[in-house]
């Protein structure tokens, strides 16, 4: 039995749906550190600890989900923008490492690494809808928009979980 949608479509739209339960994980989880701060509960050093522990946990499953799928997606490169867009996925997937050192080390580089990350996580989903397969518009500033929301996120958990 054949499938009604492309190929292609169908693998955006499996895309968002995932993107869009990570991003619903992150607010209900951003919802609920929202609460215990109400309470005075986030500086009790255990809830900062959980709130980084989380935070460095999706960064690390981010960024390898960003390298694996750019080296697995590195031989089908065809076009400039593939090329391009496979590139700043690597980089996003490097930079979740820098990310997460500068918790604890070199911590005045925390905030120019965090942006450089954010940059690629965007511009790696925004490209992805417009160079794989036909161009989408729509679903490319979709893309861009759910992941400037869950970088903003992690940043948001990595600033509060370290009192910064």
């Amino acid at each position: 039995m054949g499938h009604f949608l492309p190929a292609n479509l169908v693998h955006s739209l499996d895309s968002i749906i995932k993107t869009a339960l990570l991003y619903f994980l992150l607010l209900l989880f951003k919802g609920m550190v929202t609460a215990i701060e109400e309470k005075s509960l986030i500086r009790h050093q255990i809830v900062r600890r959980g709130l980084l522990a989380g935070a460095i946990l999706f960064l690390t499953w981010l960024g390898w989900q960003a390298l694996s799928g750019g080296f697995r997606q590195l031989p089908r490169t065809r076009t400039t923008g593939q090329k391009v867009e496979t590139a700043v996925q690597l980089e996003c997937g490097f930079l979740s490492l820098p990310v997460i050192l500068t918790c604890f080390w070199q911590r005045q580089w925390a905030r120019p690494v965090r942006v450089a990350w954010s940059t690629t996580l965007v511009t790696t989903a925004g490209l992805s809808a417009l160079v794989w397969g036909p161009p989408m518009p729509f679903i490319a500033m979709l893309f861009a928009g759910i992941a400037l929301m869950i970088s903003r996120s992690i940043m948001w958990a990595l600033r509060a979980a370290l009192m910064e």
